[in-house]
């Protein structure tokens, strides 16, 4: 039995010393000049059984009308660091963050897939503002 107990969208998280900590989570919209590159996380956790062997997890990220669509996986051990074992289950914590192009306004969805089963839907809205996402982060890093 392996499942996703929980999951969701934060500006930062880090698992350390058994938690789970996040920063800004939960969120369902993102102001920001466009295009950007925009950093994000997405923490979790699954909890299975003591039995489990090796097990991926995937995430997709599909831009507003499917324009684009990027995805990342990897594989979670039953040995890692960041599993606990209380009861009869384990419970393995998860952070992925990453940095995306916003390039539309709009619904960006994320899907979490645990070992081969759909799991999560997250989604955010995108909403623009002024400035220039692109070239102003370009001109911020050549000063």
């Amino acid at each position: 039995m392996i499942e996703l107990d929980y999951a969701y969208l934060a500006e930062y998280a880090v698992v350390a010393d058994g938690k789970l900590t996040a920063v800004g989570a939960s969120f369902v919209q993102v102001e920001v000049p466009l295009p950007i590159h925009h950093r994000f996380a997405v923490a979790g956790r699954i909890r299975s059984s003591l039995d489990v062997g090796p097990y991926e997890v995937q995430f997709v990220l599909k831009s507003p009308q499917g324009k684009y669509e990027t995805s990342t996986s990897g594989t979670v051990h039953p040995d890692d660091p960041e599993s606990t074992v209380y009861g009869d289950k384990r419970s393995t914590l998860f952070v992925m963050n990453t940095v995306a192009a916003l390039i539309d306004p709009g619904l960006y969805e994320l899907y979490v897939t645990v070992a081969g089963n759909e799991s999560r839907r997250l989604a955010f809205e995108v909403v623009e503002t002024g400035g220039h996402g692109f070239v102003e982060l370009h001109e911020q890093n050549s000063k």
